[in-house]
């Protein structure tokens, strides 16, 4: 279950990325990835949108950066590169 996961992610800066099995389906990054990633389980209660990534989601991974605009670069490769299935439907909440 994610929200096990949740403890064991990091309170770093960086990029996370929730998978369904092997296919990415959202990428964000933030000051903390820990509560990053609790927000979007606690607000699929209330956000379809959330909710579609959350209950879909088989894994979350993460990659740590050394500042914030480091991550901002890394999360826009890395969605250029995948071009998740969710991401354009949240970029527009």
């Amino acid at each position: 279950m994610l929200s096990e996961i949740v403890d064991t992610l990091p309170t770093q800066i960086g990029v996370y990325i929730f998978w369904l099995e092997n296919e990415p389906i959202y990428i964000g990054k933030s000051v903390n990835i820990k509560a990053r990633v609790k927000s979007h389980i606690q607000q699929a209660r209330l956000i379809r949108k959330e909710a579609a990534i959350v209950h879909n989601a088989t894994r979350i991974t993460y990659l740590t950066t050394l500042s914030n605009f480091d991550a901002l670069i890394l999360e826009a490769k890395l969605i250029q590169k995948t071009q998740t299935s969710l991401q354009c439907t949240l970029e527009g909440r």
